[in-house]
């Protein structure tokens, strides 16, 4: 049987742009985390302790006694000790965004067996689901095991949120609920297995 109580999840925003929806989703979907009392980390790559440059060197590439540099030690430590992620992000040309792609692969061995669940977003109808399929791939080649519901947010925009954070879409409220619980299932049935396997 899986385990239970709090995980430790990680949820990371994948959008630096000024006037971003995305920090609405986010912030929602971190709520419903927080609800129902999980340990969060929110990793907003647009507050400076979570900036990365362009990736030259992952954290792997870092030989023992060379200096680390502050940003990429202080989220090797978060995702190392992570039991599941959520990742929230905008499509980009039907693709995943850059500034997730950029920070997901500063790391690699932080992420192995464990649960990855997606949240895109995007103005039009689509819903990023495009960019949501490719991060999915993305996530299986750095070895997490993805959430088979995803959470699709369509047609978003300053007023899809009222102003106590919640959607105005009753739709939604469900559907996160739902993906938060498949969350939990996932991740805890990862962190079982790794314990197992330890």
């Amino acid at each position: 049987m899986p385990s239970s109580g709090p995980l430790r999840i990680v949820s990371v925003l994948g959008s630096i742009r000024p006037n971003r929806v995305g920090i609405h989703v986010a912030k929602y979907v971190n709520s419903i985390i927080e609800q129902r009392g999980h340990s969060l980390t929110f990793v907003d790559p647009a507050e400076s302790q979570y900036d990365l440059p362009l990736l030259r060197r992952r954290f792997m590439d870092y030989k023992n006694g060379e200096t680390v540099p502050e940003n990429l030690q202080r989220l090797h430590e978060i995702f190392e000790a992570a039991d599941v992620f959520v990742l929230i992000g905008p499509e980009y040309n039907t693709n995943v965004s850059p500034v997730l792609a950029n920070l997901l692969d500063h790391f690699n061995n932080e992420y192995k067996r464990k649960a990855a669940a997606i949240c895109s977003y995007s103005a039009g109808p689509a819903a990023g689901r495009l960019s949501g399929n490719n991060l999915r791939s993305m996530c299986a080649m750095l070895e997490m095991i993805t959430v088979p519901m995803s959470l699709s947010w369509g047609a978003v925009g300053q007023s899809t949120f009222g102003a106590d954070g919640v959607p105005h879409d009753a739709g939604m409220v469900g559907r996160t609920q739902k993906f938060i619980g498949e969350v939990e299932f996932y991740g805890q049935l990862m962190k079982t297995a790794r314990e197992a396997s330890s």
